[in-house]
């Protein structure tokens, strides 16, 4: 292999470790906003439960700025 090539390599190496540690953080937050929602609104048909519109404002939040 010449310089080029092993630059290549590592280049892409790195690169591909960074995609994965970022789609595996975006599925960390995704997870935890599916399960506040999940707690908060689905426990009960109240309007009043603490927490419930942190939780909705959170996955709003987290939608807009993860759109695909």
């Amino acid at each position: 292999m010449n310089n080029e090539q092993i630059n290549k390599t590592f280049f892409d190496d790195l690169y591909q470790i960074q995609i994965d540690q970022i789609h595996t953080s975006q599925l960390k937050q995704a997870r935890k906003v599916i399960l506040e929602l999940v707690v908060h609104v689905d426990s009960n048909d109240r309007d009043d439960i603490p927490g419930k519109d942190e939780a909705v404002l959170n996955a709003l939040e987290w939608l807009k700025n993860n759109q695909s």
